[in-house]
This record gives C-alpha cells, sequence and structure tokens, in this order.
C-alpha cells in the first residue's frame, strides 16, 4: 500500500491529509499481521476437522452425509454476504477512525486558532460526535461477527 501511495499524483495528496493516509497505513499493517496469524492457523484446523468429520459422516451413514453436504452450499453464499457485509463495516471503521484522527490533528495544529475564537468546546463536541459514531461502528461489528460465528459453532 506505501509503494501506491507513492505513486498517486500530487493533487492525491492536496486532497488526502498526511494524518488519514498515516492511520490508513498503520491500521492495515495491524489488520494484515492479525489477519495473516488468526486467519492461517484457524483455516487449517478447520481443513482438519472437516476432513475428519465429513470421512466419518460417510463411514456411518453415506446418505445421511449427502444430505448434510446439500445444506453446504447456501452456507457458503450466506457466509460470502456476511464477509462482505463485514468488509463494508470494517471499511467505515476505518474511515471514521481516519476522520477522527485528521480532525483532531488539524485542530492541535490549529489551536491558537481554535482557542482565538473561543471554539473549545465546539471542537470537543465534533471530536466526541466522530469518536460516538466509531463506537457505534464497533458495536455492529462485533454484534455481526458475534451472531456469525455464534451460529456457525453451534
Amino acid at each position: 500500500m506505501f509503494s501506491s501511495l507513492l505513486k498517486q499524483e500530487i493533487a492525491f495528496f492536496d486532497k488526502t491529509s498526511t494524518g488519514e493516509l498515516v492511520n490508513r497505513l498503520s491500521s492495515d499493517a495491524a489488520l494484515l499481521g492479525r489477519s495473516v496469524t488468526e486467519n492461517l492457523s484457524d483455516g487449517l484446523r478447520a481443513v482438519a476437522q472437516a476432513s475428519v468429520g465429513v470421512g466419518m459422516m460417510f463411514f456411518v451413514s453415506p446418505q445421511l452425509a449427502m444430505f448434510v453436504l446439500s445444506v453446504v452450499p447456501p452456507l457458503a453464499v450466506i457466509a460470502v454476504i456476511y464477509g462482505r457485509y463485514l468488509r463494508k463495516l470494517t471499511r467505515m471503521t476505518q474511515d471514521s477512525l481516519a476522520e477522527a484522527t485528521q480532525l483532531a490533528e488539524e485542530r492541535i495544529g490549529n489551536l491558537r486558532t481554535v482557542r482565538a475564537f473561543g471554539q473549545e468546546l465546539n471542537e470537543t463536541e465534533k471530536y466526541r460526535s466522530k469518536i460516538g459514531y466509531i463506537l457505534q461502528l464497533a458495536k455492529k461489528e462485533a454484534v455481526a461477527r458475534a451472531g456469525f460465528f455464534g451460529a456457525v459453532s453451534i
């Protein structure tokens, strides 16, 4: 992502603040690191469990195993839809976090102007509003993750 940032036109940097870009880079790096470690181990464990489970089902009752496996394609479609929804929520959370970071960076950088016009309370409320929205998105994401993984684990 960093190399693609460096290849952008100068107008892109005029429109997008440095704080927003740095925030995106750091959160993407953290997300990538977490995804690789968690998803790889979870994926390998799931493949092993599924393979052994399907083998045991066919050993016990091939007809029942075929019936149970017919349920897999609809569940896979639901999982893809859920993944897209979760990706959208994550992107919205990242965008909102970048906006809050940008707001804080601009206001702190121009603190003399904020104080000169007596806007401390107004700016505090703007920032509180942005953080509140981030919290709402995070709760929504947590509920979506918990609901899906809870249903899958049953």
